[in-house]
């Protein structure tokens, strides 16, 4: 059990180096067998003729993340899973509790969603999902339509 600041994290283990790929920590025993993708299919050889879905990238937005969570300890949760390139947290009002997550590999990335998806950190249980631009971008614009709408309806005094 990984102890995160004020909060407990469950069913992980202590890494002393949490960008080590995954086959090699479940090889030498130190990932928890309960959470620990098979090594087997994260090989690489394995890799070449698996087809993925096209949603998946290497960018992953989280979502319901604990305020007081620290982009280390958010190393330390998602870099069991594969090497991570970058990792973004929300400080704003409005994007508090989320951030991007981007690993190096696609298949790393695969493998944080599915093992970290539902997981539970401090009484939370993180969403974890692939970014997709033009999803984001559809809602961003739709919200600007409905507050231009309601702009509208004000103006004219309509309900």
């Amino acid at each position: 059990v990984l102890l995160v600041k004020k909060c407990q994290v469950t069913a992980l283990s202590l890494l002393p180096k949490p960008q080590r790929w995954v086959t090699e920590l479940a090889r030498e025993g130190r990932l928890t067998p309960n959470r620990a993708p098979d090594p087997d299919t994260c090989q690489m050889s394995g890799r070449q003729n698996v087809r993925l879905p096209p949603e998946v990238n290497r960018a992953l937005y989280v979502r319901n993340l604990p305020f007081q969570i620290s982009s280390e300890e958010m190393y330390d949760i998602f870099g069991k899973y594969g090497a991570i390139r970058q990792i973004r947290l929300g400080n704003s009002p409005t994007t508090r509790g989320t951030a991007f997550v981007v690993y190096e590999d696609i298949y790393d990335a695969k493998n944080a969603v599915d093992h970290l998806s539902g997981f539970n950190v401090c009484k939370r249980y993180l969403v974890v999902l692939y970014y997709q631009p033009k999803r984001m971008q559809k809602r961003q614009e739709n919200k600007k339509r409905r507050l231009e709408l309601e702009h509208l309806k004000a103006r004219f005094g309509l309900k």
